[in-house]
């Protein structure tokens, strides 16, 4: 075995200073903080929006005012605002719940509800100075579809 003398005076071994060697390559082959971090926020984001898609009962929605959705969301929508689609007066309305989820519905002329909500990664909200949309909000994760 052979020793290596360092400036101080202390005395390695090559076997200890492979072992520190192996130690610090093992850990450059694990995932960094800041990767675990993202793919765990992904999972968490994910994991809200599907609950939000959960507790939403396309029978108990579909067909009924608005009104009903808005009353049930007010809490914890921090905006909203509107699309509307041209000549028909119908409507996609977003409720922006936090940074990182959205949900959206189809409404018509008379604030019926369309379909069933759809809870999704929140996109960009840019806003117009009357306070409607400026396109449609596409998430900006891979998580969900528009």
């Amino acid at each position: 075995m052979k020793t290596i003398f360092l400036r101080t005076g202390a005395v390695l071994t090559v076997a200890a200073l492979l072992v520190c060697l192996g130690a610090v390559v093992a850990r450059a082959g694990e995932s960094r903080p800041a990767e675990q971090s993202v793919r765990g926020q992904d999972a968490l984001i994910a994991e809200t929006i599907d609950r939000w898609q959960r507790s939403f009962d396309p029978a108990e929605l579909v067909g009924r005012p608005l009104a009903v959705l808005s009353d049930r969301l007010e809490p914890f929508a921090r905006d909203t605002s509107t699309i509307y689609y041209g000549g028909t007066g119908n409507r996609e309305v977003f409720y922006l719940i936090d940074d990182f989820v959205q949900i959206r519905v189809v409404v018509d002329l008379q604030d019926s509800i369309l379909s069933s909500p759809v809870a999704e990664p929140a996109g960009l909200w840019l806003k117009d100075k009357d306070g409607s949309l400026l396109g449609r909000p596409y998430p900006k994760s891979n998580l969900g579809t528009p």
